[in-house]
C-alpha cells in the first residue's frame, strides 16, 4: 500500500538548504520553559506542513506539539509521522502547521509560491 498523501497543496522543496530550530515546548506551571533545540532542516513544506530531518528524540511523539523556528521567527507545529532514516539517531518527522504568527505564515506561503507560474508571469507583468 502507497503513502497517503493528506496536506493541501503541492509540496516544494526548499531553494537552497533550510536550517529550523525543531524542539519540545513545554509547561510548567503558569511559565514556559524553553529547552534547547535540535536543528533540523527542511526537505519539504507544503501550505499545510512540512518534513523535517532532527535528531531522533524519545520525547517527541505523535501528537506532539513542538516549536518550530524558521528565519528567527517561532510557532508552534504538531508532530503527524515520525519514520526513521538511514543515519543513527536522526529521524524524519511530518508536521503540521497549528500555530504560526503572520509573519511565519508568509514566509511558508513565500516558499511554497517561489516557482508557481502565475508569480512568475506577474513578475513579467509587473516589469
Amino acid at each position: 500500500m502507497g503513502s497517503v498523501n493528506r496536506r493541501i497543496g503541492d509540496r516544494k522543496p526548499p531553494p537552497s538548504p533550510v536550517e529550523v530550530e525543531f524542539g519540545e515546548t513545554r509547561m510548567e506551571g503558569r511559565l514556559r520553559k524553553r529547552p534547547v533545540p535540535s536543528i533540523g532542516r527542511l526537505l519539504d513544506i507544503s501550505v499545510t506542513g512540512a518534513s523535517i530531518e532532527a535528531c531522533t528524540s524519545d520525547q517527541m511523539r505523535v501528537g506532539s506539539r513542538v516549536r518550530f523556528a524558521l528565519d528567527g521567527m517561532d510557532g508552534v507545529v504538531v508532530v503527524r509521522r515520525i519514520r526513521p532514516t538511514a543515519l543513527e539517531g536522526i529521524s524524519t518527522y511530518g508536521v503540521a502547521f497549528y500555530d504560526l504568527p503572520h509573519e511565519l505564515t508568509l514566509r511558508v506561503h513565500e516558499l511554497v509560491g517561489r516557482d508557481r507560474p502565475d508569480t512568475q508571469m506577474q513578475r513579467i507583468w509587473d516589469g
